[in-house]
């Protein structure tokens, strides 16, 4: 019985614990700033780590130039890039469930496809098998275009420390 009440004690202050993380997540998501696009670069990406004794958080940020934009998803059919997060992480991270995204938006232009507009942000929550720190390289691989012209795919990594 002293087990089951113990349990019944610890469920709700996990919970807690977990709530307070993903606010932290969401306060750096909402901080972490990205150089200005600009004509010669209209995507630049950015990254952070968000970190607790037993959990690992990381942000991926990308801001894009007013007319520009990078793809979400691409049909088989079309041509374009869609774009693919870079993460290597060490093996004391265990990944908890997949990537959280900023919602697309569809495109005008081209049926089926969905694309990001002035600001991405992707999260992924790891577990830490032990609290030693460690290297992690974050990042984006997309193509981006305007109305006129598609640009070459692109990579931006960032190499974190936690």
């Amino acid at each position: 019985m002293k087990h089951i009440l113990l349990i019944g004690l610890l469920l709700p202050l996990q919970a807690l614990s977990q709530s307070k993380f993903s606010d932290r997540i969401e306060k750096e998501a909402a901080a972490l700033q990205c150089p200005p696009p600009d004509g010669s670069k209209p995507v630049t990406v950015n990254a952070a780590v968000v970190a607790t004794a037993d959990s690992l958080a990381v942000i991926v940020k990308s801001e894009i130039l007013r007319g520009w934009h990078i793809y979400a998803y691409v049909p088989e059919n079309q041509p374009y890039i869609q774009l693919d997060p870079i993460l290597e992480t060490p093996a004391s991270l265990q990944p908890a469930g997949g990537w959280s995204q900023t919602p697309p938006t569809a495109s005008v232009h081209d049926p089926g496809v969905l694309i990001y507009n002035n600001t991405a942000v992707f999260i992924r929550k790891f577990a830490r098998k032990e609290p030693s720190g460690g290297k992690i390289k974050a990042g984006l691989y997309f193509q981006c275009c305007d109305i006129k012209q598609c640009l070459p795919p692109d990579e931006h990594v960032v190499e974190l420390n936690f």
